[in-house]
């Protein structure tokens, strides 16, 4: 699994290289442009992470019990049923 602070690096890195070309080669207009898109993309890929990431923590997964169990929300594992 990547670490995370790695894949950001990458990220700023390859944002970094095209910010730069795009200032030494386009025209000045043109550039505005570029800026805007890279800018644009940039609040996409960290929103979209943000998200996700968020989602992820409030997600609870439901589980099934095994014949004659029932789940204790207490202690959160599959408990043998009591029928009284």
């Amino acid at each position: 699994m990547a670490n995370f602070s790695s894949f950001a690096l990458f990220r700023d890195q390859i944002l970094m290289r095209v910010w730069v070309w795009a200032t030494l080669t386009l025209s000045p207009v043109r550039r505005i442009v570029v800026s805007i898109k890279i800018a644009v993309a940039t609040i996409v890929v960290l929103m979209s992470a943000n998200v996700a990431f968020a989602c992820s923590k409030q997600h609870q997964q439901t589980q099934s019990c095994g014949v004659g169990t029932v789940w204790d929300a207490e202690s959160m594992t599959c408990t043998k049923q009591v029928s009284s």
